[in-house]
């Protein structure tokens, strides 16, 4: 979802250093378990890189919803060899965003500041 124009928004290079966000299901039974996400978090963060932070987004499922309508509209016009550059920034930006608000709703999640 980097952006492709040259020039992005301020703060764009905090979302992408070395990080990966992981977004799970938090309605399901097991997913809602404290102890399953912490074997999920402890999993994924053992086998990430030692210089990647993973990033875990517990969403119900209205966020899981809105997500991937969110994603999925950058991934098909991402697929598309004459999108235009301006729109997909757009929708890229419409992620990055979503994934934005949705830290805000994690209060069992570790945030690291700049």
């Amino acid at each position: 979802m980097r952006p492709r124009q040259a020039t992005a928004a301020a703060g764009d290079n905090d979302f992408y250093s070395f990080r990966i966000s992981a977004l799970l299901p938090g309605w399901s039974k097991r997913c809602s378990d404290r102890d399953f996400r912490n074997l999920v978090r402890e999993t994924v963060r053992l086998n990430a890189p030692a210089h990647v932070f993973a990033e875990f987004y517990w969403l119900d499922f209205e966020q899981m919803r809105a997500f991937e309508q969110c994603y999925e509209s950058w991934l098909d016009l991402k697929r598309d060899p004459t999108a235009d550059v301006v729109e997909l920034d757009r929708r890229a930006r419409g992620v990055i965003e979503f994934l934005a608000a949705a830290r805000q709703t994690q209060p069992d999640e570790v945030w690291l500041s700049a």
